[in-house]
């Protein structure tokens, strides 16, 4: 009895340690033990039971559109006149009208040089062709009064075959005098520097005092007020072109101008892959200068009321094309489509496309079919 007593006695202790322990009991001040974390097969379960991850997406809701395809060429702005000058003479430059920069129209003077040799010549030449004409006149008249006279049998034909000599030797002295007349017009002429254009004067090179010979540079004048594009297309493009067709002139991110074109080449260009354009712009109130790097924007076709993508967006597998679209239960769906024309950075899509549909346009790299989706951001 007392080994039973004293084995009772011993687990009665040891019960009592074991509840103390544990925080259970008869509620002895004993610490509390914290609960355990929950288990991973807990997280997966409020996975599936709702709170499940959303892949954040950027959509854009389709609707129909016009899509316009443009041919873009690069050129050098150009003066619709560019006239180097030279000197046709020699002599010293004693007066200049003209600044750079001024406008001139043609026919005006910009300087000239000391011409009192060639205005000499041209008042003489002008005497001699007076003088040639009246020795012509005269001789004009003996004729007919010869002709009468020969007709009649009162002078022989040898006086008559000398008075026709005399005559057609005044008209070649009248020739001879008028042609001499023309060359000291155009010596003097050119000793005025007078503009065989209209337009802006670019680097004036005439300076008073300065010896001048024939050949050596008198100014440039360029005319821009109507500027032009000398640039071309390719194969590709030059189909598309027709003269008159409007074109939307660049220069930078600042000036805009409306152009034309002018011309279309019908053969390639000698030694490149182009066909020459020519295109025209006006330039009144002087923004744009020959030399300036300009870009040209032609507007060839309109495809209007269509359904359209960046080609970015779209992915392909084994040649087939497709898009992430949003179901109304905001989860991803992979739709195939069928491609139509390529318009710059731009695609149509023809079939499986519909007006309406939400295609993902950012986060489609982290989607399969069926994924659930968190809308961010929509591009309207």
């Amino acid at each position: 009895m007392r080994k039973i007593g004293l084995y009772l006695l011993c687990g009665g202790l040891a019960l009592l340690l074991i509840t103390g322990c544990t925080g259970v009991g008869d509620g002895l001040p004993f610490k509390k033990r914290k609960p355990p974390a929950q288990a991973p097969q807990q997280d997966a379960y409020k996975e599936m039971s709702g709170a499940i991850k959303k892949v954040p997406v950027v959509v854009k809701r389709i609707k129909p559109g016009d899509l316009t395809r443009y041919t873009l060429v690069t050129g050098v702005l150009e003066g619709e006149t560019d006239i180097a000058m030279k000197s046709q003479v020699s002599g010293t430059v004693i007066d200049v009208y003209k600044s750079l920069g001024d406008w001139v129209d043609a026919g005006v003077e910009i300087g000239r040089i000391d011409n009192t040799d060639y205005e000499v010549q041209l008042k003489q030449a002008r005497a001699n062709v007076l003088s040639a004409q009246a020795s012509y006149k005269a001789l004009e008249l003996q004729m007919k009064a010869t002709e009468k006279l020969y007709a009649g049998g009162n002078v022989s034909e040898n006086e008559y075959m000398t008075a026709q000599s005399s005559l057609q030797k005044a008209r070649a002295a009248q020739d001879g005098a008028e042609a001499e007349l023309q060359l000291a017009e155009k010596n003097y002429n050119n000793s005025r520097f007078l503009a065989p254009v209209s337009g802006y004067i670019a680097d004036l090179s005439l300076e008073v005092g300065e010896n001048i010979t024939i050949g050596a540079s008198v100014c440039s004048i360029v005319n821009t007020k109507r500027l032009v594009v000398n640039t071309g297309v390719g194969e590709s493009d030059i189909v598309y072109l027709r003269r008159g067709q409007k074109v939307m002139v660049r220069y930078g991110n600042t000036i805009e101008r409306s152009g034309r074109i002018a011309g279309i080449g019908i053969k390639k260009s000698e030694n490149t892959a182009n066909y020459p354009l020519r295109i025209e712009l006006d330039n009144p109130d002087r923004t744009l200068y020959p030399g300036m790097i300009v870009q040209c924007s032609i507007e060839t076709k309109t495809w209007k009321n269509v359904l359209y993508i960046p080609q970015q967006d779209l992915l392909e597998e084994y040649d087939q094309h497709y898009l992430f679209v949003v179901t109304d239960k905001e989860k991803a769906h992979k739709l195939r489509v069928v491609l139509g024309e390529k318009i710059g950075e731009n695609v149509i899509i023809s079939q499986g496309l519909q007006p309406g549909m939400e295609v993902v346009t950012d986060g489609a790299e982290n989607l399969t079919e069926g994924t659930v989706v968190d809308i961010r951001v929509t591009n309207d």
